[in-house]
């Protein structure tokens, strides 16, 4: 039985065993220097820090609830208790629906640069990522961050509801809130964007509006 002796990079994403396709499986395991485990739960990750890995991604879906200090203590902990006494690099999955806002927040932590998804942005730039990781080298590429929603040059059509400009994202949200009550978990599914990504629609729109929740927002009969 042959052992797979290469460093192991953990890949951390909640509830989503198939993120990793068959064939970058196939392109991740023939062509570079770490094995790459896929972790899909706190408990699934915890057994795997047992390998001793030296470089971490998680995916900012897990970010929802915690910060990324917090997420990175709470690993950290986790491979203390398995022995690991040296200091893992970490860096974050993005999607295509991931805010913009958020990279520039993670750009203040330890976090060392982001790995795109490779079912977003193709296999080339998540290697890329990955690399730039392993090698120690800072990586925000700017040609995937001006992609992302609410970069700030990026040029969208908008749309007047009561003389307040709406982006057609926005006005979608309102409507799904204003007309059947949804919440952001719903129209996250109905949307097929993020739950991190319509909570930060809902806070924009409530800052136009000038309102505090939902109820008020309906209640001044904006839409």
């Amino acid at each position: 039985m042959i052992t797979d002796s290469r460093p192991t990079h953990l890949l951390f994403k909640i509830n989503d065993p198939n993120y990793v396709s068959d064939e970058f499986k196939d392109t991740l395991e023939n062509g570079l220097e770490r094995r790459i485990i896929l972790c899909t739960s706190w408990e699934d990750l915890g057994q795997n820090l047992k390998l001793k890995p030296l470089s971490i991604c998680f995916f900012y879906n897990i970010l929802e609830d915690q910060s990324v200090h917090e997420i990175i203590s709470m690993i950290t902990t986790l491979g203390r208790l398995v022995g690991i006494v040296y200091k893992m690099s970490f860096t974050m999955g993005i999607r295509k629906d991931t805010p913009h806002n958020l990279i520039k927040n993670i750009q203040k932590t330890e976090i060392g640069g982001i790995m795109p998804s490779h079912i977003d942005f193709g296999k080339e730039e998540c290697v890329k990522g990955i690399k730039a990781q392993w090698a120690g080298i800072p990586y925000w590429p700017k040609h995937i961050i001006e992609q992302l929603p609410g970069f700030p040059n990026k040029k969208v059509k908008v749309k007047k509801v009561d003389g307040i400009l709406l982006t057609p994202r926005q006005q979608q949200i309102m409507e799904l809130i204003c007309g059947k009550g949804a919440s952001n978990k719903h129209i996250a599914r109905m949307l097929k964007i993020s739950e991190s990504t319509v909570k930060l629609h809902v806070g924009h729109i409530f800052k136009k509006f000038g309102v505090r929740s939902r109820t008020q927002l309906a209640v001044f009969n904006r839409c």
